[in-house]
């Protein structure tokens, strides 16, 4: 007979059981939290897997676009444009292609901006989409440095030379007294001789000049400008002031034109041509020396073989050089109140004299003798003094009020002849003293301090110097009787 259980014993069954129950439903609750943990672990691991592999990627991209433009700015800085880029390889070279570039899931961009002419500053920034809700970034920047120009001016060398002797030119001591050049070729002119005063020189290889052609004139050749196919020539030859010559042929210059000054148009008929330079290949300013006639001159060369006589100006003292610079001439002068004078060809028919500068820093009397220009500033260099600077720049941002920006003495140089290098920054200077330090560079890439390089001694005296940008050499018209062209590596 089955005994009937107590109320106690079934409640106590009642509750096990249904702490039972309780269990399983928790342990259910904790195993779900754990392998859900375990699952949103393993996705969020994944995932910053991922992440960190193409954001890994994304960096590699955009040190490659900087690496890529350290490559274009060694291969030439001036292709290191400003602007926004993408990069590509070409011909096993790094360039700049379109605005961006993309390599599977990545958009790359390389944006260059310009702190100054020699420096820049470059940002590589790679983009993508980290998932469809987040995009991913990486963005890296360096700055670059035109580094070539850190050692252009300080190691100057000569790199070639031409012997105008008797066997290819007639004659072997005239000096060189003037030079021009363009593209490959360099114009030199030489003193009055019985044989040539003009040459053609073939400068293709720098360190190996050749003559091409040459050709006798009527004068000293003080001044060379080329324009087109023509070479025009201020020149001390009394019934020819201005000669044209046409350069088309290398090996055969032929005179094209002469232009004759004389007491009726220009107020006096025995005074030299000193400098001449073009405006806009349309237009021609030659300069004289002081003797009571006119010293500039606006001529019309829009036909070469037949240039007019436009206008001319009476100024103070000899115009020993002049160089054009949009609708303005800037003037190197003898006259020791305005060294430096600047005349407004705007109205090319009516000339007038704008300004001018009295350079009388520690010596009054020194001459202004070579000038070339720059943005917005002019360099020009005087006669040797004790005591008184031999280079000034000034500040023509508004030509009508030009300003001394700074000057430097160097001792007595004698400065006949300067040239300005925009990408270098730099001043080439042709001293004729003292007789050991013919060639002269300076920074001028801070205009309040400009700083003497260094120099070179050359044989015989320089008289006129050029830089050509094309071919990074300064050409020497020189009086050596063995070197009357020089060719120098700044």
């Amino acid at each position: 007979m089955r005994q009937a259980q107590s109320p106690s014993m079934e409640k106590a069954r009642s509750a096990i059981e249904g702490f039972s129950l309780i269990e399983i439903l928790l342990a259910s609750a904790l195993l779900i939290i754990v392998a859900s943990t375990l699952v949103i672990a393993y996705i969020v691991g994944q995932e910053s897997l991922v992440s960190a592999g193409r954001r890994a990627q994304a960096i590699f991209l955009a040190e490659e676009g900087l690496e890529a433009s350290r490559n274009i700015r060694d291969s030439n800085f001036s292709d290191l444009t400003v602007g926004a880029h993408g990069v590509a390889s070409s011909s096993n070279q790094w360039v700049f292609s379109g605005s961006q570039d993309t390599t599977n899931m990545f958009t790359r961009q390389v944006i260059v901006s310009s702190i100054d002419g020699n420096r820049k500053i470059a940002s590589s920034t790679v983009t993508w989409q980290q998932t469809p809700s987040r995009t991913g970034t990486v963005s890296l920047g360096t700055r670059f440095t035109n580094w070539p120009f850190a050692k252009k001016g300080l190691a100057p060398s000569l790199f070639g030379t031409l012997d105008l002797t008797n066997a290819n030119s007639g004659h072997d001591t005239a000096d060189a007294i003037s030079v021009a050049t363009a593209g490959n070729y360099v114009y030199l002119g030489r003193a009055r001789n019985p044989s040539s005063e003009f040459f053609v020189i073939n400068v293709t290889d720098p360190a190996s000049p050749t003559i091409s052609g040459q050709l006798a004139l009527n004068g000293n050749p003080n001044d060379i400008a080329i324009s087109g196919s023509y070479a025009y020539i201020a020149s001390d030859d009394n019934a020819g002031e201005l000669t044209v010559v046409d350069v088309s042929t290398p090996s055969s210059p032929t005179i094209a034109a002469t232009f004759d000054l004389t007491a009726a148009n220009s107020g006096n008929a025995n005074t030299d041509a000193l400098s001449v330079t073009i405006r806009d290949a349309t237009y021609l300013y030659l300069t004289r020396s002081n003797s009571g006639g006119k010293e500039f001159y606006v001529f019309n060369i829009s036909t070469p073989t037949a240039p007019s006589l436009i206008s001319s100006i009476d100024l103070a003292g000899d115009i020993d050089e002049s160089v054009a610079a949009g609708n303005y001439a800037y003037l190197s002068s003898t006259d020791n109140t305005s060294e430096f004078q600047l005349i407004d060809v705007t109205t090319v028919t009516s000339p007038t004299l704008a300004a001018s500068l009295d350079l009388d820093q520690g010596d009054t009397a020194a001459d202004g003798l070579s000038i070339a220009v720059g943005a917005s500033t002019v360099y020009l260099g005087r006669n040797g003094s004790t005591g008184g600077p031999e280079f000034y720049i000034i500040d023509v941002t508004t030509p009508a009020t030009p300003s001394i920006t700074s000057s430097m003495d160097i001792g007595t140089h004698v400065l006949k002849s300067i040239d300005y290098s925009s990408s270098w920054q730099l001043v080439f200077f042709a001293n004729t003293n003292p007789a050991n330090d013919d060639y002269d560079s300076v920074d001028v890439s801070i205009p309040g301090t400009p700083t003497l390089l260094t120099s070179l001694n050359l044989d015989g005296s320089p008289s006129k110097l050029i830089y050509s940008s094309s071919l990074d050499k300064v050409f020497i018209a020189s009086g050596s009787d063995t070197q009357e062209l020089q060719v120098v590596a700044p």
